[in-house]
């Protein structure tokens, strides 16, 4: 039948129509072309590389802000308009340089008002001390009463028992002394109370005094001043702004101490915090100068957690030197942390590790694991490594790797030595130079 095909399985007759056949065929075809045959029509042949020795460096990368190691913000404890402002951006301060004025006139007023308290409180008290001295004189009075009113008293005693003068006398010279006596003690209560004036007379001295010292504290806090040597990075007033300070401290300018002395604060993802220790050697670029390196070392760890969309990271400190101060507040720093280091070892390309042979499984990617991420350790990992002997057919041999810079694994033990070439790829040679890398699976049809 014209389109269709006989096929006999099993004493069965079946029919498949034309166009099937031949997509089949030319699948087939496609697949000889992709595999390749023995023919001269094509040729495999393998990328090679040479097993090396060198230096392996495994690194941490991140990216952090450039700050000054010291940065002080001048605030003003007092409100008030600002009068006058004496430094821009970019200024250069010695400690106690002025930086700004706030309007003193209130608090000069202020200085006025205490000062007027106090010379009151000073004249409530001497006029406290001068009605004490006035009751002591009248205790010495009613004590002479009391002294008089007692010889009375006897000689009239005295007189009774010789029938000269009649008791009645004698009863008077008893009330005048009970009288006398009544008089010194009451005077005496009245120098204590006196006295307990005059010390209240004088703590309100005391306290008017501090008022004063206090608005003359005020007065003097009206001018701004720079606590440290450094540099003014940001200037947040101007002249004629208020300045609110009553509920906090509002910062007018920013300082920093010394700019030749820097820090980088990098983001680190949790997964690397844990390799990386104080005093680790550590260098970055910023984008003011692409092509410039700059080295320092990490000064402190932090170990507060920072989430940002369920991204775990912590602040390590990297100082920088910045002898020549080419380096701003604020740049963004690329930085690469040494973790680790391995001097003149035996290296092999982490390419070679991850190739497989088509016939193996038609898929490559699986090998040993050298790190997947950039600067990954692997310590002790067991993998293979192909190699292509005179038959032409990869051979493969058990490696053993340690630490990995993301490129090339350490070697540290296996058949390969020094020179020796390993299988990174191959490279199909059909209708032109064709690559097929390493990691990449092969199609079977």
């Amino acid at each position: 039948m014209p389109g269709n095909i006989d096929s006999i399985m099993n004493g069965k007759k079946f029919f498949l129509p034309t166009a099937l056949v031949a997509s089949a065929v030319l699948l087939a075809l496609a697949g000889w072309w992709w595999l390749g045959d023995d023919g001269d029509g094509a040729q495999v042949k393998y990328r090679l590389t040479k097993v090396e020795r060198g230096t392996i460096v495994s690194t941490v990368a991140a990216s952090g802000t450039l700050n000054a190691v010291k940065t002080i913000a001048v605030s003003s404890q007092i409100s008030g308009q600002l009068k006058d402002v004496l430094v821009d951006f970019n200024s250069n301060v010695k400690p106690g340089q002025v930086l700004a004025r706030i309007d003193p006139e209130s608090y000069q007023l202020r200085i006025s008002q205490a000062r007027a308290d106090l010379d009151a409180a000073r004249s409530a008290a001497l006029v406290q001390q001068n009605s004490v001295a006035g009751q002591r004189i009248e205790l010495g009075k009613a004590k002479i009463a009391l002294v008089d009113a007692d010889r009375d008293l006897q000689r009239k005693k005295d007189l009774v028992g010789k029938g000269f003068i009649s008791t009645s006398e004698l009863d008077k010279a008893e009330t005048t002394f009970r009288t006398a006596t009544e008089q010194v003690a009451l005077a005496e209560q009245g120098i204590r109370t006196q006295e307990a004036q005059v010390a209240s007379a004088q703590a309100n001295v005391r306290q008017r005094e501090v008022a004063l010292q206090s608005a003359q504290v005020d007065l003097e806090k009206t001018t701004i001043r720079a606590p440290v040597d450094g540099a003014v990075i940001a200037r947040k007033v101007e002249p004629g702004q208020t300045v609110a300070a009553s509920l906090s401290a509002p910062d007018l300018f920013i300082i920093a101490q010394d700019l030749r002395a820097m820090q980088v604060e990098a983001s680190i993802d949790e997964a690397d915090i844990g390799r990386l220790k104080v005093g680790q050697r550590a260098s970055f670029t910023v984008d003011a100068f692409p092509r410039r390196n700059f080295s320092g070392s990490i000064t402190q760890i932090r170990k507060a957690a920072q989430v940002i969309q369920n991204v775990v990271t912590y602040v390590v400190t990297i100082s920088a030197d910045n002898p020549d101060l080419a380096l701003v507040p604020g740049m963004t720093a690329n930085t690469r942390i040494t973790v680790d280091r391995r001097d003149n070892v035996l290296k092999i390309a982490n390419a070679a590790l991850r190739f497989k042979p088509a016939d193996e499984g038609r898929s490559a990617g699986k090998g040993p694991a050298t790190g997947g991420r950039d600067s990954a350790v692997a310590a002790m990992s067991m993998g293979h490594a192909y190699v292509l002997p005179g038959d032409g057919k990869p051979q493969p041999v058990e490696v053993r790797t340690g630490l990995s810079d993301g490129t090339w694994s350490e070697l540290l033990s296996g058949a390969l030595k020094q020179g020796d070439e390993v299988i990174v790829g191959t490279q199909d040679t059909r209708n032109g130079a064709k690559v097929a890398p390493a990691a990449g699976p092969r199609m079977p049809f």
